[in-house]
């Protein structure tokens, strides 16, 4: 028997329309803001790989004048061996020429530093073989770092004689 003064609690809870609507709600907010998150970390590893081969250019660039013999940045996917073009790498070494040859050699130059694996679909360059001299200075070169999906913009810095860097707005995508 019930007492009088106790108080009758009723089942609470979602109703099978209120429920169907609420994850109908959330799949569309989903839908559209997933794209745009994937862009955003393409974008951010895309930044992260540039960062990382501009830190790497001064890299040699301050190998070559601290050593006085000429350093190279190279695309390398095994990080020793140069490859002949940077298509389909995505790593790169750097190495002090010690016999001052213009190529690596194993047995007497020294890797000073190797990137493998990097973020980005592609990464483009003028030439493959990037030499700074003793004193610092290179040739020209302007670098495009391509993402992996269409929705984001590539990343395109030049570098200078001196060695120094400057980011490039493109006018449009550069990568194949």
């Amino acid at each position: 028997m019930r007492n009088s003064n106790q108080t009758t609690l009723s089942a609470r809870g979602f109703t099978l329309l209120e429920l169907m609507i609420t994850i109908a709600i959330a799949l569309i907010v989903l839908s559209i803001s997933v794209p745009s998150f994937i862009n955003l970390l393409d974008s951010n590893r895309l930044a992260a790989t540039r960062d990382t081969l501009v830190s790497s250019l001064q890299r040699a660039q301050q190998q070559a004048m601290s050593q006085s013999v000429s350093a190279y940045l190279c695309p390398s996917d095994s990080g020793n061996s140069c490859a002949s073009q940077w298509d389909g790498v995505t790593g790169w070494m750097v190495f002090v020429d010690r016999n001052r040859d213009g190529s690596y050699t194993a047995a007497t130059d020294v890797i000073v530093l190797v990137e493998r694996d990097m973020p980005a679909q592609a990464i483009e360059a003028d030439s493959a073989l990037i030499r700074f001299l003793p004193s610092g200075h290179t040739t020209e070169q302007t670098f495009s770092v391509c993402g992996q999906h269409s929705g984001v913009e590539d990343l395109r810095f030049q570098l200078s004689r001196s060695g120094r860097v400057s980011h490039v707005v493109p006018a449009n995508n550069h990568c194949g």
